[in-house]
């Protein structure tokens, strides 16, 4: 079966997508470290989003997923797609969903950019930092392999 949206799927979504699964695949359970209190760091949108823009040279951005959730995702090289690496309350993904096909394109209604987020949340913590090139090192050693 092929889903009616993928006639608007571009080559350079496509490729970016199927490098951003490939990644998510074979990413291994991390231990990030504690948080300043002692608490396991927690893996996040937020991280997956910035480590997977490093490694794989896409752009991330920060907002809210329905207008609720804090989430962070991947837009496509051509701005056509978000690829949503570690999708809210599911299990699977990535995702890929429809930006740019009309003014009902899901992606107009579920992902929501916020600049705002970035100041609401602990983006430059030290933790979070470290958490991040954490995971950057992962992908990398993952692609090294490839």
């Amino acid at each position: 079966m092929t889903p009616y949206c993928s006639k608007h799927l571009t080559p350079p979504a496509a490729a970016s997508f199927n490098t951003v699964s490939r990644l998510m695949a074979a990413l291994p359970d991390l231990d990030l470290g504690l948080t300043p209190d002692g608490q396991p760091i927690v893996l996040s949108c937020h991280m997956v989003a910035r480590a997977l823009a490093k490694a794989a040279g896409l752009k991330y951005v920060d907002g809210h997923y329905g207008k609720v959730y804090a989430h962070s995702w991947l837009l496509s090289p051509d701005g056509k797609w978000i690829i949503d690496p570690y999708p809210v309350g599911t299990i699977g993904g990535p995702v890929l969903v429809d930006l740019a096909s009309g003014p009902y394109a899901p992606g107009r209604w579920l992902y929501n950019p916020s600049r705002k987020l970035g100041k609401e949340l602990p983006f430059s913590s030290a933790p979070f930092r470290r958490s991040v090139r954490r995971l950057v090192r992962a992908l990398r050693k993952i692609e090294s392999r490839s």
